[in-house]
């Protein structure tokens, strides 16, 4: 029998402290009973959600790839989430120390706010052209958008995972 794993992304960068903070970061993605470290055959508990940082200061993002002791329950890991979604102010901490995981691998990234982030906000109707672009440099009504920034994004995360991967691979 095979090892399981779970991964986690978060955002400990979050400008909105009821959304998450460096000790309680705000979740962008969980997979947890990872068979082997196959993603494909975990149990998806969060759906992996890009970087979209608000505003125009970094935001670091994390990977983390932890070791499981035994199956985990696929409905674990929501009571470690705060009141806002199931995202929102993760407690990795006790989410680790409670469930026995050792982390094995760590990625992180840093994202910035451009032309796809802003358009992906004004997409999803959560914000205006003029709230979500009102402090960039270069300002234009609509929303600046970029082909190239989507393709990048996507490269970035295949990059991350084949070395997450690799270090699966290499446990």
């Amino acid at each position: 029998m095979g090892k399981y794993y779970t991964l986690l992304m978060v955002d400990p960068d979050v400008p909105f402290p009821t959304y998450g903070t460096d000790a309680r970061p705000l979740q962008h993605w969980l997979i947890i009973n990872m068979m082997d470290g196959n993603i494909t055959s975990g149990h998806t508990v969060n759906g992996y959600r890009g970087p979209r940082p608000p505003n125009q200061s970094p935001h670091y993002y994390f990977y983390l790839l932890y070791e499981q002791q035994s199956l985990m329950d696929n409905n674990t890991p929501f009571k470690y989430n705060g009141s806002c979604s199931a995202t929102c102010l993760f407690d990795v901490s006790a989410f680790r120390t409670e469930n026995n995981l050792t982390l094995v691998g760590l990625n992180w990234m840093v994202s910035a706010n451009d032309a796809y982030v802003n358009n992906s906000y004004v997409q999803s109707g959560s914000r205006t052209p003029k709230d979500v672009c009102q402090w960039t440099p270069g300002y234009a009504d609509p929303c600046p958008t970029s082909t190239a920034a989507i393709l990048l994004s996507k490269t970035v995360l295949c990059i991350l995972i084949m070395s997450l991967a690799a270090a699966v691979i290499n446990i």
